[in-house]
């Protein structure tokens, strides 16, 4: 229980008032034995029992009565049935909330979970007084002081971006708020749906931010708000490819845009080679998947179809899809193109359901843009070495016939000169870079390029995105991989809805991973096999093992490895020629000489990196979309929850979404009625018990009548 006047409890010792003036009444009369009272007192005895549990529950009543009374004053606070442990009026209140595009499912009210929770939230600060507030800015990662709680609303805070919320790196903004202010006792608020990709339970961050906490000399309590479990429907869908094809028909688009990976068989380099380019018209290759959660209305949707738009540069078209399980996809829907368009925009959007925020995908094309690879190795001979030729055919070897690669090798010395500003993907598989090399590598990254870290045979104390390579374990018998993230990133599944033969990967030798990570694929040991750096986002990645036979069967194998780096080379590629995609919140190449060409009206011009569109500067065009984790129902458990705040002040909340109570209550006309209950009960006691009529004829003494003189 808290109180917002926790000072008025110090008048709880009245409550022994009650029992002291019964202790002093008793001791007001003497007792003195008389002769005749013996009778009396000896009939008495009949009653004593009941006549002492009365005076005990009047006492009991009274001793309540005033307890209700100094409860009441302080006005105590409760969190519905949950008893939230606010405490009194705090220095500074630190609110910290989710907008990435999980929260703007529909709550019972109509409105998202993120406008329904946060209006909750708005109302609960107005009860618990605090000296300053501080909302946490997602978009900046900086604290913003507050002139009152009504400013969150000004604020834009119930309008979901496109971009994965940071929880981590919001909290740890907090903490650095709290160490630099030092402010006497804080709060902090954290608004969230608890989605996988935006928490990353997993990360080492989160240990680093406990012991941070636990420094801290101040008082600081964690409020968690959740919005309420549902399971309505909802759809997503995702472009995975928008491509312009010159010179091919339809049937053969398709049949060129096949990926080759989609089969289980080993790949050949044989089976790799380009075929001769086709004659036709020029096209526009869309293929998409369509993801849905919850239970089907088979009365609305009897068939298993759904409508879904094409907007083409402002043209709009719809065909029906037929839903094929949780994950459907269309590949190389084939579009003709009016006029031989060289570059143009365009969108896909599902019919309205319980989240409107994964609706809609932007995507823009353009010219294809060649490939090319750097593969950064040993002493180069001829170009290439041992350890480079896998990853150098992989990165080599197109998809399709449209699409040109090119793998250059170079040493460590020799990077230092490459001209990057048109390469797509770095592969490194030396250790790591020092600062020349990383002062080389950081435009490449901030231009979205894609890195990819394999394990080196020599070790280094040198660090990179906040990763170190650790010991190396050299295994007694090949071992696979354990678990590893199947739904999205590099190792999602192919198009024909079939699994990458990840689990079929036998790995000899590795090194360990130490830092702050997202594991994409992990060993027995728990070990990460695959994992995307924290501070790079999507940048940057780390192979534990390399190419080398005796080290994996990644090149022996070909499939996974193959799929992995064209996957990575396709995004990298995304960042470069007239026409990109670029998952929100990743990058902020947007600046204010670009304006909006399609989507939301949200969003100031430099936050435009945070929200779903197109945006155009002459001929270029950029389409920003929602990551592809914010498609996953995946969230973090309890016992998550509980491991990365372990020892720390904190409690969760589960409100419903669309409940109007507020998220915390005064509850002191509680403890008032209770006061009033324990006064009327008193009251009840304290009347005289009901006494039977005496019988005269059941008498010892014999009736006499007249009453006169002589009878007396």
């Amino acid at each position: 229980m808290s109180f917002l006047q926790p000072w008025m409890l110090w008048g709880l010792p009245l409550i022994a008032l009650p029992v002291i003036i019964h202790l002093i009444n008793q001791r007001r009369y003497q007792t003195v034995p008389w002769a005749a009272m013996a009778f009396l007192l000896t009939a008495n005895k009949m009653s004593s029992g009941y006549a002492k549990i009365r005076r005990y529950l009047i006492l009991a009543a009274r001793t309540l009565a005033v307890a209700g009374l100094v409860f009441a004053v302080a006005r105590p606070l409760s969190s519905g049935w949950l008893g939230l442990a606010v405490g009194s009026r705090v220095d500074t209140t630190i609110i910290i909330v989710d907008r990435s595009p999980s929260m703007a499912a529909a709550a019972s009210d109509g409105q998202t979970n993120l406008a329904s929770l946060t209006r909750q939230l708005m109302e609960s600060l107005r009860v618990v007084e605090s000296n300053r507030y501080v909302w946490i800015d997602d978009d900046a990662n900086r604290p913003v002081l507050l002139e009152s709680v009504d400013q969150l609303a000004a604020l834009s805070v119930a309008q979901p971006s496109a971009a994965t919320a940071d929880i981590a790196s919001m909290v740890e903004t907090a903490v650095g708020y709290i160490r630099d202010n030092q402010p006497s006792s804080v709060e902090c608020w954290i608004v969230s749906d608890l989605q996988r990709g935006d928490w990353n339970v997993a990360s080492g961050r989160w240990s680093a931010i406990n012991q941070s906490i636990r420094r801290l000399p101040q008082s600081v309590r964690l409020h968690l708000v959740t919005p309420a479990e549902t399971s309505n429907l909802n759809r997503s869908i995702r472009v995975t490819q928008a491509k312009r094809v010159d010179g091919q028909t339809a049937a053969e688009a398709a049949r060129a845009a096949e990926p080759v990976f989609a089969s289980s068989e080993e790949v050949t380099a044989e089976d790799l080679q380009p075929s001769d380019p086709p004659a036709g018209g020029t096209r526009l290759l869309v293929s998409l998947v369509v993801r849905q959660i919850g239970e089907i209305d088979e009365t609305a949707d009897p068939d298993g179809e759904i409508p879904i738009e094409l907007d083409l540069d402002g043209a709009r078209s719809k065909f029906d899809v037929k839903l094929t399980g949780d994950v459907t996809e269309i590949a190389n829907l084939v579009i003709p193109l009016d006029g031989g368009s060289q570059s143009g925009w365009g969108r896909v959007s599902l019919p309205a359901d319980a989240n409107l925020q994964d609706n809609e995908f932007y995507f823009a094309y353009g010219a294809p843009t060649v490939r090319k690879t750097v593969v950064v190795c040993g002493d180069a001979v001829d170009g290439r070495t041992d350890e480079a030729r896998p990853l150098m055919l992989a990165a080599g070897i197109p998809p399709d016939a449209e699409t040109v690669c090119l793998a250059t090798a170079v040493t460590a010395e020799e990077f230092v000169s490459t001209e990057l500003n048109d390469v797509a993907m770095v592969l490194w598989t030396e250790r790591l870079p020092d600062e020349t090399e990383t002062a080389a590598l950081q435009p490449f990254l901030e231009r979205g390029g894609r890195l990819l870290f394999f394990a080196p045979e020599e070790t280094s104390s040198r660090s990179f995105a906040g990763l170190t390579w650790g010991d190396e374990v050299i295994a007694d018998q090949p071992v696979g991989v354990s678990t590893w993230i199947g739904d999205h990133d590099l190792l999602s599944g192919v198009r024909s809805g079939a699994a990458l033969p990840v689990g079929d990967l036998k790995v000899s030798r590795y090194r360990r991973l130490e830092g702050s990570k997202l594991s994409l694929a992990t060993l027995p040991d728990e070990s990460p096999l695959l994992a995307r750096s924290i501070q790079g986002g999507r940048s940057v990645y780390f192979l534990a093992t390399g190419v080398d036979a005796d080290a994996s069967s990644l090149a022996r194998s070909g499939i996974v490895l193959y799929a992995l780096i064209q996957r990575a080379l396709a995004d990298g590629v995304g960042t470069l020629g007239s026409t990109r995609q670029l998952t929100a919140g990743e990058t902020s190449v947007l600046s204010d000489d670009w304006v909006r060409k399609a989507g939301p009206d949200e969003g100031t011009s430099t936050h435009f990196a945070r929200y779903s569109g197109v945006y155009g500067e002459g001929e270029r065009l950029i389409a920003v979309n929602r990551g592809d984790a914010e498609d996953t129902i995946e969230t973090a458990t309890g016992d998550q929850l509980e491991g990365i705040f372990a020892g720390l002040n904190f409690d969760r909340v589960q409100q419903q979404a669309g409940s109007s109570a507020s998220l915390v209550q005064e509850i002191w006309r509680l403890f008032l009625g209770l006061m009033m209950i324990a006064l009327v009960a008193e009251a009840l006691l304290c009347l005289p018990r009901k006494r039977a009529p005496v019988d005269a004829s059941n008498s010892p003494f014999p009736a006499r009548s007249g009453g006169g003189v002589a009878d007396a």
